[in-house]
């Protein structure tokens, strides 16, 4: 859903977020199973560069995009960008420090509600709180499906 959001913001087509969702889902299950205590690091690590992978993807891609709607969805895009990599960030680092015992599980656990709290609403705020580059991006939808049916 997040990524749909900074999708639709940057006026991105599906193709653009498609490897990203697939790096974040990716990394997601292998953080799932170093929960469950198999192959805790490994799987950290793996799941810590897919993440990373999305993020790197998004980070060039999208805001390439953004640039054709308007300099404002640029930087809006830019700033979800930002927003959502502390948010994926954050909860592996939580992990992390909770597997290597420097925190405890019931403050990993109210740490790890501010972040999901922040990535939920945060993020889709940070984004959609601009009516212009909203308006802007649905410009440019319109203009890119005018193009298609007179080119189609």
């Amino acid at each position: 859903l997040q990524l749909a959001n900074l999708g639709w913001v940057a006026a991105a087509p599906q193709t653009v977020l498609l490897p990203s969702m697939i790096m974040s889902v990716l990394g997601s299950g292998l953080f799932a199973v170093a929960a469950g205590g198999v192959h805790v690091y490994p799987c950290i690590a793996a799941g810590a560069a897919c993440i990373g992978g999305a993020f790197s993807q998004l980070a060039y891609s999208v805001p390439n995009v953004a640039k054709k709607v308007s300099a404002q969805n640029q930087t809006r895009a830019q700033i979800g960008i930002d927003a959502l990599f502390f948010s994926w960030g954050s909860a592996p680092l939580l992990l992390s420090l909770e597997s290597l015992g420097h925190i405890s599980p019931m403050v990993t656990f109210d740490l790890m509600a501010l972040v999901d709290l922040f990535g939920k609403l945060g993020i889709a705020h940070l984004l959609h709180r601009d009516r212009g580059v909203l308006y802007k991006a649905i410009q440019h939808f319109q203009a890119l499906a005018q193009a298609r049916r007179t080119l189609g």
